[in-house]
């Protein structure tokens, strides 16, 4: 999820922004809300529900999610860009071009490889495949009922919605909210994650 949270972050999230759940069992017991665009969640990983994953939404139920040659379109409207400055990976030895995307009212920056990448390979069959549409230079999807389509900010280096599908609500554990800790980047402690 670079450029957002780095590796070795410990993260605080909230639990309870969509909803009271029953512990173990998941159960939803009331209801205070849905995931929005632009949410940065945790949630449990469809393909193994004992695993969890954090990405940021992009589609909620009923939106048709595109991405074509790195620009997000959400029901027909382009998300707004702004450039940054590139990121340097470190840890990969690679330069990133950036930009500050906005959806909804939440605003995070997204990364893409400047130049070649490191490619994902899926080896996850899609949870929906009807529901998208693959072309050369991007895809299509429409999000069904109850339901949400996330993406990693690392939009070149993210296995999410593209290759696995979609993330059922009762899936969602929560938002991430702030950096606690890496005992690598201490400058890091006590940082708002966007």
């Amino acid at each position: 999820m670079l450029p957002g949270l780095h590796v070795n972050d410990l993260i605080l999230v909230r639990k309870w922004p969509y909803g009271v759940r029953m512990p173990f069992v998941h159960a939803m017991l009331a209801s205070l809300g849905s995931p929005q665009r632009g949410d940065l969640v945790v949630f449990r990983y469809p393909p193994w529900s004992n695993q969890s994953n954090i990405k940021r939404v992009v589609g909620v139920p009923g939106d048709e999610v595109q991405v074509v040659d790195h620009s997000l379109v959400v029901n027909g409207q382009l998300a707004k860009r702004r450039s940054k400055e590139a990121f340097d990976d470190i840890a990969r030895n690679q330069q990133y071009a950036q930009i500050e995307e906005s959806l909804g009212n939440a605003s995070y920056s997204v990364i893409y490889a400047d130049g070649g990448s490191t490619p994902v390979h899926p080896a996850l069959q899609h949870t929906d495949g009807s529901a998208c549409i693959n072309t050369n230079d991007g895809f299509s999807c429409t999000v069904p009922p109850d339901r949400y389509f996330v993406l990693g900010d690392n939009r070149d280096n993210s296995e999410d919605s593209r290759y696995w599908g979609f993330v059922p609500l009762g899936n969602i554990v929560g938002i991430v909210r702030l950096v606690l800790w890496n005992y690598q980047e201490l400058d890091r402690a006590w940082t708002p994650v966007k």
